[in-house]
């Protein structure tokens, strides 16, 4: 975008949902950032604290106290890394459509009614939206709507369940964030036509499935299942809690709450998003779930001697305290571990990154990128040469071998022959970097010993010249031995 002022939209989905990377490119232009990997890195920390902030005012509106809407906030971000904050799309969609249902709700008005038998009572209103807000949150679900594909739909199911519920006014107000949404969706509909299926429409138990790795030989590693299956356990009896507090309100506000948290299912009636639609699903019900969570009372009626039991039990101020820092603690563990526990094979270092802009910067067009490993360790396609140079990620050229009896050189030569052979080319070039290594042990496609093993035989290989280095990241180009190698 910055090199040649726009994108081709014909190209790929993110080439015309591309409202994210043309704001990247205005703040490297305006901040005077050549690397724009540098916004990359940094918007992660402004999302997360701006997420959890709207979250806790979002909440305000409908939890009692000032304690209330920001533990709301607290559990939101501590049970959020089922969907890693990062320079993204959908953590920017989640963001902005926190900020529209800020704008479109607020607190309840106590209104006195009479009813049909003549008897004076007070009834919860919403209040009605004014117009500098719908003006706002029109702007906002622009910018939404050419940002994320699916942000905008699953917005408009939130405000849709509000105004069900009497929670959100004018009834009129989702169709501001919806037009837009279907008017650019249809004069792109050649490009989204290629990622909907109708086979998928309906097939809610299928399109709920996790992404599976096919290509696996190995078992994956516990830490990468507790990665995914600690936080899922900590939202999973948030949302317990969260029923719980429906089942003790019964009333109009916390049904509707617990409607809009599952409003966000309605994306995997019609498509499983390229077997990511379960995380979204999740992302934009966590912040409901939170709330409801944090709105647990304090128990009455049959249950009274439950609440009067945990009175006594935590009247002593030291009690609570204990209690109330062992449950942050808890929920602190979760969200760090969450977090951080795959930074080993999610976070490139800056030499990995590097390699790229050397790769973008002087590779022949038409020249393509080996990837010894899953392309998901490399932020790869982030220079301005997106259509000149290539990619290809290990996965393309078969199946990894198992470890019994692994062979390195054999495994350099297979892989050289079948990129050559496979992959017509003007140029040829490797990357071997350390966070392939990683993420191929944690998904089950390699052990690290074998990938230092690969790294080692690529160093010696005659068929490949070490043509640029840093840190733990080697970019090599193909030989002429290599290329005869292929066609022996």
């Amino acid at each position: 975008i910055r090199r040649w002022g726009g994108t081709n939209p014909t190209a790929d989905i993110f080439q015309t949902w591309s409202g994210l990377f043309a704001g990247g490119a205005w703040v490297a232009d305006v901040g005077g950032i050549d690397n724009a990997m540098t916004i990359a890195a940094w918007v992660p920390v402004l999302l997360a604290f701006s997420t959890t902030i709207a979250v806790g005012v979002l909440a305000a509106n409908w939890l009692p106290g000032n304690r209330r809407p920001w533990i709301a906030a607290f559990l939101t971000a501590m049970t959020g890394s089922l969907n890693t904050t990062y320079f993204s799309p959908q953590s920017v969609g989640i963001l902005m459509s926190l900020v529209i249902l800020v704008l479109a709700v607020g607190p309840l008005r106590r209104t006195a009614v009479t009813t049909d038998d003549g008897l004076r009572t007070t009834v919860l209103r919403p209040r009605r939206v004014g117009l500098s807000r719908i003006i706002a949150i029109t702007a906002i679900g622009i910018v939404l709507v050419v940002t994320h594909q699916i942000s905008p739909y699953l917005t408009v199911a939130a405000l849709v369940t509000l105004v069900v519920f009497r929670l959100l006014r004018p009834w009129w107000l989702p169709v501001v964030v919806l037009v837009p949404a279907i008017g650019f969706a249809m004069l792109n509909g050649d490009v989204l036509g290629k990622f909907l299926s109708l086979a998928a429409v309906g097939k809610v138990l299928d399109n709920v499935q996790p992404p599976s790795h096919d290509m696996t030989v190995l078992p994956k590693p516990l830490v990468t299942r507790l990665a995914f299956d600690v936080p899922a356990v900590a939202l999973i009896v948030l949302g317990l809690v969260a029923v719980l507090t429906v089942l003790m309100r019964r009333d109009r506000v916390h049904w509707g709450l617990l409607t809009a948290a599952a409003s966000p299912i309605s994306l995997l009636v019609a498509t499983n998003y390229g077997q990511e639609g379960i995380f979204r699903v999740v992302l934009f019900a966590t912040p409901w779930i939170a709330i409801l969570a944090a709105g647990l009372p304090r128990p009455s009626g049959r249950f009274a001697w439950a609440g009067e039991l945990l009175e006594r039990t935590f009247r002593p101020t030291a009690v609570t305290a204990v209690f109330a820092a062992a449950a942050v603690a808890a929920m602190v563990a979760v969200g760090a571990f969450g977090q951080t526990a795959l930074d080993w094979n999610r976070v490139p270092p800056r030499s990995q990154s590097a390699a790229t802009q050397f790769y973008d910067a002087t590779a022949p067009k038409g020249s393509v990128m080996l990837l010894t490993g899953s392309a998901n360790a490399v932020p790869s396609n982030t220079g301005s040469r997106y259509f000149d140079v290539g990619w290809l990620s290990r996965e393309v050229l078969g199946d990894y071998p198992g470890p019994r009896g692994y062979d390195a050189v054999d495994d350099v030569s297979e892989m050289t022959r079948s990129l050559v052979l496979e992959w017509p080319a003007t140029q040829y070039y490797a990357m071997v970097a350390e966070p392939f290594g990683a993420y191929d042990e944690r998904y089950g496609y390699q052990t690290e010993v074998d990938y230092q093993r690969v790294r080692a035989a690529m160093a010696d290989s005659p068929y490949w010249k070490r043509v640029w280095g840093s840190g733990t990241t080697t970019v090599y180009r193909i030989t002429q031995a290599g290329l005869a190698h292929a066609a022996d």
